[in-house]
């Protein structure tokens, strides 16, 4: 209710439209969470007797108008598996400045750009291109430089110093240009 009272999300008017499935329980079987379940799970964290998201949305307001507006548009795309890191991420500068606000927008999108690239190139390497061609355009939205419609996974470089860190190709070019 904080995030809409305070405008940090935007719910449209009426009933949803669109439902996230939280668990699925089966008679004896059990409760099995759902992907929905891993925000449920940071937005319900506590930290003594209030929300720890809450708590820190307050204490960071220029933060919290970074963090989310991304997090909202992740979960409307159901990629729920982003956000216990992102949210990680956000939860390290504690001190609110100028410069902390850009350093979390730039640790924001290139958390975000990683991950796409990595969901982009894994889907396309399972044959599930239908799945990578709507992450590529949801990803297009968000950062168009970087993720040109002719991306395809396949055409990543790699950081010398982290094999593992997948970047797409304009955004590798730029930092050879900055390098």
């Amino acid at each position: 209710m904080y995030l809409r009272q305070n405008n940090l999300i935007h719910v449209g008017k009426g009933a949803p439209q669109q439902w996230h499935l939280m668990s699925l329980s089966r008679g004896l079987t059990g409760t099995t969470d759902a992907n929905a379940n891993l925000l449920v799970d940071q937005l319900t964290m506590q930290s003594g007797s209030d929300s720890y998201w809450r708590k820190w949305s307050i204490d960071h307001p220029s933060h919290a108008k970074i963090l989310w507006p991304t997090v909202q548009k992740l979960a409307q795309r159901e990629l729920y598996v982003l956000l216990p890191a992102l949210l990680e991420r956000a939860g390290v500068d504690h001190e609110e400045t100028s410069e902390s606000v850009a350093r979390l927008q730039q640790t924001i999108d290139g958390y975000c750009k990683e991950q796409y690239t990595r969901l982009i190139s894994d889907m396309n390497d399972a044959g599930r291109t239908e799945l990578a061609d709507e992450l590529l355009k949801e990803a297009s939205q968000d950062f168009p430089e970087e993720f040109p419609e002719e991306f395809d996974g396949s055409n990543l470089t790699f950081e010398r110093d982290d094999p593992d860190r997948a970047i797409p190709p304009a955004a590798s070019s730029q930092s050879r240009e900055s390098s």
